[in-house]
């Protein structure tokens, strides 16, 4: 039957660091497999996607669940405090 995957979009405007510095532009996202947790990829279109992309790089490097970015603290402010927001609504 396939994996049963799971696409999580977050648009800049949402995200406290792009209203605050007025870049409000952009968006991320992402492609989960709920049965493991794990990010399969994403792609990041937006001022500080760097920024993001590395944390989510080592991520998928140590096969970390996703629950990880999720459940844990970030700098404020930056983008990769977003993640807490964008995978609350992914479900494992």
């Amino acid at each position: 039957m396939g994996l049963q995957n799971q696409f999580a979009q977050l648009k800049m405007c949402y995200i406290a660091i792009g209203i605050e510095t007025f870049e409000a532009k952009g968006l991320m996202d992402f492609l989960t497999n709920p049965a493991a947790a794990r990010i399969l990829g994403a792609s990041m279109l937006m001022s500080e996607g760097d920024e993001i992309m590395s944390v989510i790089q080592v991520t998928m490097m140590c096969e970390l669940k996703y629950s990880e970015l999720r459940n844990k603290p970030f700098a404020h402010p930056t983008c990769t405090e977003t993640l807490n927001k964008l995978f609350v609504n992914v479900n494992e």
